[in-house]
């Protein structure tokens, strides 16, 4: 009540007649049922709303009819013998139905007539002009008890009832039957637990949407695929249209990195990831299911396999503009329930699953998922979008660190410094590859989890099912790996098995004694990526990176079978493909003169030959200790804005609003005030600040800063943690 209210005085302060929206208060508190729905409609038809206006309207009248009707929860049209009679009479002589626009209403059923029956009724009750297009309506009946069929057909006997047995079940093959038995130029989809609650002109409304341009292949009734009004106003991913105060709405659906950044957009549940096409009630051109052909019995999930084959020949799925049916069978975000849906009570499957997941988990597609690459290696992604074409969802190509190419830098001889594989390029391009990942992930979007492959990776039959089930098992974990490589001894058949996914912590110790090693696929929490960069941070990257994974923490899991398969080590040739095993020569500095050289062109390339001299009496120079000076060259640049200065893990940094703050250069550099330098003399080594700098490199600043460098507090202080990454 208190939303129609806002909204009233909110329409009114804008100067609005509100005469039509206090009638739609009073028929609502009155509960007026026609009356509120035709004022509804006729308010709904007549504003010219932006998107943004649209969306608060949608809201309230989602909550009135929320409250009348709680969620659908009970019945709200009872069996009414005259309705029934008036579709007999049309049925048996559909003389007036036009039929460039003829419609046949399919839907399928099994052991449910408590649902049917109200979806029925309550059709027959709200969508107001059926008679002006429906030619026929199919009902096929997958194996009810022939007590059921003898009481559906007594009741409605102007529907066509196709009876199968148990050779012949199943939902996709229910829907095959349909393309042979439809023979009008529509379809209307409406499966046998979808009940109308708000009445209108349903199907002139969505022949006048999908005659608007010829992309258009089906519009459905409720707007974003919403199942009921509880969940609509969450929802949302679509583009509205208005043509002809006509309004109406277009799925959008996007893809790798373009869904990620859409969905963060959003900040909440959509349908971005959805390929258009679906079963929810609508309205298709029979012509576009033709020109698609057969729905693929043999497919996991057969409605998403039909969109995708949908979406490539370029069409799109429309709705109407609001909720005008309810879902009161098993929702979507019901799957966790002891409720039971068709596929239940016909002993099947749905979408390919094999374990319950609660609606809990999340959705594969909101899962940031990876698979990482190397742009000169273009065939192994080709074999893995192939070996893994029944498996896919959105998934993000991630350009991997190339080893081959990389060159030395103090970033790099830091970072891996206590490793003991002498800085193979393979084994530290892998690691970097993984570790930017795992920055991206923390930094940039916004899901709690995010899997991760490596393009060798093969995954097993229903992953995306099973990798929700174990994430709607377990939720505290840093780490779950789906693949790794167990030594022979611990090579056991279950682990390759087909068996229902477990997964199981394991200490440290047990990851050394059982798994020589993968990063082909595993799954990372957001706190086990942060848990993983401060590790690294601290302690470098000390083994390969798969190892420094397992050996980061205590909250390591393992799947038990493995829902990943890769060759990491060995291929039937003997070889394995991968740099690691190949690429065995170093990249560091040969010694010390390059690793001086390279530090010197470092702190030119990024500190100072970007800065121009603006004011000769606020340059500093840069000076090298013990190096040729002709070899500097007099590299200067400017601080005329200094504002601060920090000392960062014994390394003074200056920040101004021109020179940005850097938070990784090397433990050789100090900062003295030009008038300390100045009374140096040159055969001095400067052994007053030895206890900051071995003396390499020397920064001059503004004398001003002086006191504040030469205070030992200060540096004892202003000692900060550099927690990131130095690449």
């Amino acid at each position: 009540m208190s939303t129609i209210t806002s909204y009233i005085k909110n329409a009114e302060a804008k100067g609005e007649d509100v005469t039509l929206l206090k009638g739609i208060m009073m028929n609502y508190i009155k509960k007026n049922y026609k009356e509120l729905d035709k004022g509804i409609n006729e308010y709904q038809a007549q504003k010219n709303f932006s998107e943004n206006e649209f969306r608060k309207f949608y809201i309230m009248v989602n909550s009135i009819y929320e409250n009348l009707y709680n969620n659908n929860k009970f019945t709200i049209f009872n069996y009414n013998i005259e309705s029934v009679k008036e579709a007999e009479e049309h049925f048996r002589n559909p003389q007036l139905v036009d039929d460039d626009k003829a419609v046949t209403i399919t839907t399928t059923t099994c052991k449910r007539t408590d649902l049917i029956t109200r979806t029925i009724d309550s059709f027959l009750e709200c969508v107001l002009d059926y008679k002006k297009y429906v030619k026929e309506w199919i009902i096929i009946d997958d194996n009810s008890n022939e007590k059921d069929r003898a009481y559906m057909k007594e009741k409605y006997p102007f529907i066509r009832f196709i009876y199968k047995d148990q050779s012949n079940k199943g939902h996709p093959r229910s829907m095959n039957m349909f393309l042979e038995e439809v023979k009008t130029p529509y379809v209307f989809n409406l499966e046998d637990d979808f009940e109308f609650f708000r009445r209108d002109n349903f199907f002139e409304r969505m022949h006048s949407v999908l005659e608007l341009d010829k992309s258009y292949g089906q519009c459905l009734m409720n707007i974003n695929y919403t199942e009921d009004t509880d969940s609509g106003n969450a929802i949302w991913g679509s583009t509205m249209r208005s043509v002809n105060k006509m309004r109406y709405f277009i799925h959008n659906y996007y893809t790798g990195k373009k869904l990620e950044e859409e969905q963060r957009k959003l900040n909440g549940p959509s349908c971005l990831y959805w390929p258009h096409f679906s079963f929810r009630v609508g309205l298709t051109k029979t012509s576009v299911l033709k020109e698609i052909g057969k729905y693929d019995e043999t497919a996991k999930h057969f409605e998403m396999e039909y969109a995708h084959r949908y979406v490539s020949k370029g069409y799109k799925t429309t709705f109407l503009d609001g909720i005008y049916c309810a879902h009161i069978g098993r929702r979507t975000y019901e799957r966790n329930t002891e409720k039971k849906n068709a596929y239940d009570l016909n002993e099947e499957v749905q979408f390919g699953e094999t374990h319950r997941v609660s609606e809990k988990s999340k959705n594969i597609t909101e899962i940031s998922t990876f698979v990482i690459n190397l742009k000169r290696r273009p065939d192994r992604l080709r074999n893995f979008f192939t070996k893994n074409k029944d498996e896919l969802y959105p998934i993000t190509v991630f350009e991997g660190v190339d080893g081959k190419t990389l060159l030395p830098s103090h970033k790099v001889q830091k970072a891996f410094s206590t490793g003991d594989y002498n800085y193979r390029r393979g084994i530290v391009g892998c690691a970097m590859s993984h570790i930017k990942i795992w920055k991206e992930f923390i930094t940039k979007l916004s899901t709690n989890f995010c899997i991760v492959f490596e393009d060798d990776a093969e995954l097993c039959k229903d992953f995306h099912h099973k990798v929700l089930y174990l994430l709607d098992k377990h939720k505290d974990f840093d780490i779950m790996f789906l693949h790794y490589n167990p030594y022979p001894q611990y090579n056991l058949p279950d682990l390759y098995s087909d068996s229902p996914p477990k997964a199981e912590f394991w200490s440290v110790e047990r990851s050394m004694r059982e798994n020589m090693g993968s990063g082909a696929g595993y799954i990372l929490s957001r706190n086990g990526a942060i848990n993983l960069l401060r590790h690294i941070e601290e302690k470098g990257v000390y083994n390969a990176i798969d190892w420094v994974m397992f050996k980061s923490s205590n909250k390591v899991m393992y799947s038990n079978p493995m829902l990943v398969r890769a060759n990491c080590f060995q291929t039937t040739n003997g070889r394995c493909d991968t740099d690691i095993q190949n690429v065995f020569n170093s990249v560091c500095f040969k010694d010390d003169l390059e690793w001086d050289r390279y530090e010197l062109s470092y702190l030119a390339n990024k500190l100072i030959s970007s800065y121009h001299n603006k004011d000769k009496n606020s340059i500093c120079n840069l000076f090298y200790k013990g190096f040729d000076e002709n070899v500097l060259k007099s590299l200067t640049f400017d601080l005329k804005n200094i504002t601060t200065v920090k000392n960062i893990k014994g390394m003074c940094m200056i920040i101004s609003n021109e020179i940005q703050p850097i938070s990784y250069l090397t433990d050789y550099v100090c900062i003295l005030p030009v008038n300390l330098l100045q009374k140096l003399d040159e055969e001095i080594s400067l052994y007053p600040i030895k206890r900051y700098t071995t003396n390499k490199y020397i920064y001059c600043v503004p004398d001003k800063y002086a006191d504040l460098l030469l205070d030992d507090k200060v540096w004892e202080d202003k000692k900060l943690l550099n927690t990131v990454c130095p690449f």
